[in-house]
């Protein structure tokens, strides 16, 4: 791939630029975004449309390129469905739908009888799409189709559990069947006092059952998966971003290395780059069209010590850091969306690397545990900090998300910082009575 091409200023391009003639006076297909701020700038540089589609109060709306919000119900309501067939029947075009929530997903996937009848979308099949955003049945799927994972066990029950326990080699991981479960805050606390992880590191059969029966008492009886640990240092961490067509054909693939993810070890990337890997997209690319893929998808992945490659998880959605692709020239949203309106678009073969995206806030939180842990040095982290970099929030030509976040932030802390200095005042101040007073 080219790591000498100038990282390009984004500016926001006529959509007829990339639409055949004939097609000028017809109504533009708007950009459904269920998204974050990656997403909305990714199609709004290339001049298309967006619609930014969510909860109240997000700072996106306030980007440039949102050309109007719209307020929906929680992903997982009926209410959501009803709204959306609503919206739906309103727009003289049916707009192309971007996501990069899972509960947005499921709800698009397992009501697609009835969306596609007012929206473009092109997700894996219905079945394939439980299977993957379940942690469990992906393991199961995995090893039938002999995708290249660590070796991964399903407990059935405590006695299977006991019996998994003993068989493992450790340190091994556990990670919940899927994300929303562990973020809840009761389990935050529990597992990880107050974070959100990914996974959680096991050392050995005993600290494994201690954990599982902490889940048990939480409400969350084999919810979970228990995985092979691959060593190595965060950076042999990779993301996979592919689309791939109606026929399973790829139309764009791009690769970027996690430097730093928050939490450390199990969290997102929270520091990344672009790089040239065919080796990650030859192995990406191959599981995919042995499970019959189409449409978007995130891949993690980890390149073990000793060379192999080992796919983690396969998101069907878009990612946090889908803009760094767009910014690098593979902007895969332009090319789903120029898929599904069934113009041509000719996608870029190479790409810039040596890019980094950065989440400011999460990856100062990062280096602070990673240099606990002795694996990043203060002049190491500020070292690192000088490249090429494009940013999730901060934008020079689109400045007023960024500023909303901080707002947001703020506003949020000043209502936390007071009630916690308050139970922490409280708490000082209350004595323990001495049994029999």
């Amino acid at each position: 791939m080219d790591s000498t091409t100038t990282l390009s200023r984004p500016i926001i391009r006529p959509i007829t630029k990339y639409l055949a003639h004939d097609s000028q006076d017809a109504v533009q297909p708007l950009a459904l975004v269920f998204g974050g701020i990656g997403l909305i700038r990714s199609l709004g540089e290339a001049g298309i449309p967006v619609i930014a589609a969510g909860g109240p109060d997000r700072f996106e709306y306030s980007s440039r390129y949102v050309q109007r919000s719209m307020i929906f119900s929680d992903y997982d309501s009926r209410a959501f469905i009803d709204e959306l067939i609503r919206a739906g029947k309103q727009f003289e075009s049916k707009p192309v739908v971007f996501t990069d929530s899972d509960m947005a997903l499921k709800a698009f996937s397992r009501h697609r009888d009835v969306l596609e009848h007012y929206y473009r979308f092109l997700f894996a099949d219905k079945e394939l799409i439980e299977d993957l955003v379940d942690k469990r049945r992906f393991g199961i799927l995995a090893q039938t189709h002999h995708l290249p994972i660590p070796c991964t066990y399903v407990p059935k029950d405590a006695d299977d559990l006991r019996a998994i326990s003993a068989l493992l080699q450790y340190p091994c991981i556990i990670k919940p069947e899927n994300q929303e479960l562990w973020a809840r805050k009761d389990v935050a606390e529990a597992l990880f006092g107050g974070e959100i992880s990914k996974a959680l590191k096991i050392q050995s059969s005993k600290e494994l059952l201690s954990i599982c029966r902490k889940l048990a008492a939480l409400g969350f009886e084999n919810n979970y998966v228990i995985q092979e640990y691959i060593d190595g240092r965060d950076e042999m961490l990779y993301d996979l971003h592919v689309y791939l067509d109606r026929h399973s054909e790829v139309r764009a693939a791009f690769v970027g290395q996690k430097i730093r993810t928050y939490p450390i070890h199990f969290g997102m990337g929270c520091y990344t780059r672009s790089v040239d890997r065919p080796d990650i997209i030859k192995v990406g690319v191959s599981a995919l069209r042995n499970l019959g893929y189409k449409g978007i998808a995130n891949m993690n992945l980890k390149v073990a010590p000793d060379g192999r490659i080992t796919i983690l998880e396969i998101n069907p959605r878009y990612s946090l850091w889908t803009y760094l692709g767009a910014r690098c020239r593979i902007n895969i949203p332009l090319i789903n969306y120029m898929d599904l309106i069934g113009k041509p678009y000719a996608s870029p073969t190479t790409y810039t690397t040596n890019v980094y995206w950065c989440l400011g806030g999460n990856d100062l939180r990062a280096f602070l545990r990673y240099r606990t842990s002795g694996e990043w040095t203060f002049w190491m982290w500020f070292g690192s900090l000088f490249h090429r970099k494009v940013y999730q929030y901060f934008n020079w030509y689109d400045p007023l998300p960024f500023v909303c976040a901080v707002v947001q932030f703020t506003v949020l802390r000043a209502k936390v910082w007071p009630q916690r200095l308050l139970r922490k005042r409280v708490s000082e101040k209350i004595m323990p009575m001495r049994a029999g007073s």
